[in-house]
């Protein structure tokens, strides 16, 4: 993914059209056109401008070195593009004490990556059962978009990483850890119902 398409992406994920990123950050729109269509390459200065217009840590714009933001920000997007699925070592283990196996998966870690990792772990937890509660509303036009909101504030919680999350400098939890994990109580928003609309007054004279 080029620094343009990133860009663009970003933008979108956020909800913003080109001439309110422009005007956020003052820069002419068809000159950020320019940037995301790459016909133009960005300074180092203005992708910072960028960036922070955008709410996200700017290294994710500007540095090729492989941080561990950057990394993360890489498993965030292999997530999104091959249908990623989240799973802790506890329930691993369930699944292969049940007699599962491992025919079907392949399971990854990284231990050094180990702490940011469960970080994401418990926002996908909570995002995992945001969904299901959409399946109590009755509504189909209200349930999707309550998921929409669901899945929204998700993909924000990866884009503006580091920022919308922090080990505080823990070790990679143990299994039980995992187990006792709340689902709710951290940085993702919970989404509002859609307002369903109001009957009009009939305001027509006798």
């Amino acid at each position: 993914m080029t620094i343009g398409e990133k860009i663009r992406e970003l933008r979108h994920a956020f909800g913003l059209t080109q001439a309110e990123l422009s005007e956020k950050i003052g820069i002419n729109s068809a000159t950020l056109r320019k940037y995301e269509s790459g016909q133009r390459n960005p300074k180092p200065a203005t992708l910072e401008k960028i960036a922070r217009g955008l709410g996200i840590e700017p290294s994710i714009l500007t540095e090729s070195i492989l941080n561990t933001p950057r990394a993360m920000q890489r498993l965030f997007a292999i997530y999104a593009t091959y249908a990623g699925e989240l799973k802790s070592g506890a329930e691993i283990k369930m699944e292969l004490d049940a007699g599962k196996g491992n025919d079907e998966k392949i399971y990854i870690s990284f231990e050094k990556l180990a702490p940011f990792l469960y970080s994401w772990y418990q926002e996908y937890r909570k995002y995992q059962q945001l969904l299901a509660n959409a399946k109590l509303i009755n509504d189909e036009e209200v349930r999707k978009e309550y998921e929409n909101n669901v899945e929204k504030q998700f993909l924000l919680w990866m884009f503006k990483y580091p920022e919308s999350a922090s080990t505080d400098g823990r070790t990679a939890p143990d299994a039980q850890e995992l187990l006792d994990t709340p689902l709710f109580g951290s940085s993702i928003m919970q989404p509002k119902k859609p307002r369903k609309p109001r009957k009009k007054k009939d305001t027509a004279t006798e």
